[in-house]
C-alpha cells in the first residue's frame, strides 16, 4: 500500500494524468459573406452602354494576415494572431471571391470574374487589390485599408486607373464572428466604391469597352 501511494505521488504520474484531463480547443473557422440585411449604401448602378466584363486577377494581403489565423489589433502598433479563430480559406481567395460577389451586386449587368477566369471571358477591366489593413478588435471596430488599380486593356489606347480607400465602423456583434461580419460589411462597402468608379470610367469613356 505504501508502494502505490509513493508512486502516485511521484511528480511524472501527476503530469500525466494532468495531461490525459486537458483536451487541445478545437479550432473554429470563419467565412467572409456579404451582409444579409438590405444595403442601402448600395443601390445598384445604372449600366453602360456597353456590359462591364471585370476580372480581379489579383489580391495581395500585407504579409501580418497572410495567414490562417485572424489577426487582430491589440493596440497602435501591435497586433495579435488568433491561436484557434481562423479563416477557412486562404484570406486573398476569400476577399477576391466576396468582392466579386459584392460587384455582381453593385453593377448587375456587369460580368465578373475572379483569376483565372474561362477562355473567352472577354474580360475588359482587369482590377488588382493590395489590403493593406484588414483587422479590428473585437466589440471595437474594423477597418479596411487598401490600393486598387484596374487595367483598361486596348494596345495604345490601354490605360489604368488607381485609388485608395480607408474605412472603419463599430463591431456591433461580439467576439470573432462579429468581427468578420464588421469585416465583410467594409469589404461590401469597398466593393461599392470600386463598382462606382468602374460606372463613372465607363460613362466617361462613352460606355465602350476595349477587348
Amino acid at each position: 500500500m505504501n508502494r502505490v501511494w509513493r508512486l502516485w505521488r511521484q511528480p511524472w504520474v501527476v503530469l500525466a494524468l494532468s495531461a490525459g484531463c486537458m483536451r487541445t480547443p478545437e479550432p473554429r473557422f470563419y467565412v467572409l459573406e456579404l451582409p444579409a440585411a438590405p444595403r442601402p449604401h448600395a443601390a445598384p448602378a445604372a449600366a453602360p452602354r456597353a456590359a462591364l466584363r471585370i476580372g480581379i486577377r489579383d489580391v495581395r494581403v500585407a504579409a501580418y494576415l497572410d495567414r490562417p489565423h485572424i489577426v487582430t489589433r491589440a493596440g497602435v502598433r501591435q497586433v495579435r494572431r488568433a491561436e484557434f479563430e481562423r479563416w477557412a480559406a486562404p484570406l486573398k481567395k476569400s476577399v477576391a471571391d466576396v468582392l466579386a460577389e459584392s460587384l455582381r451586386f453593385h453593377l448587375p449587368d456587369a460580368n465578373v470574374f475572379v483569376f483565372p477566369w474561362p477562355a473567352g471571358a472577354g474580360v475588359n477591366r482587369e482590377v488588382a487589390i493590395d489590403l493593406q489593413r484588414f483587422d479590428g478588435r473585437s466589440g471595437g471596430t474594423a477597418a479596411l485599408i487598401a490600393v486598387w488599380t484596374v487595367r483598361v486593356p486596348g494596345g495604345s489606347d490601354g490605360r489604368t486607373l488607381s485609388g485608395r480607400v480607408e474605412y472603419s465602423q463599430p463591431v456591433t456583434e461580439p467576439g470573432y464572428s462579429g468581427l468578420v461580419a464588421g469585416l465583410s460589411r467594409l469589404l461590401d462597402r469597398f466593393g461599392g466604391d470600386l463598382a462606382k468608379a468602374l460606372q463613372s470610367d465607363a460613362a466617361r469613356a462613352g460606355g465602350t469597352t476595349a477587348d
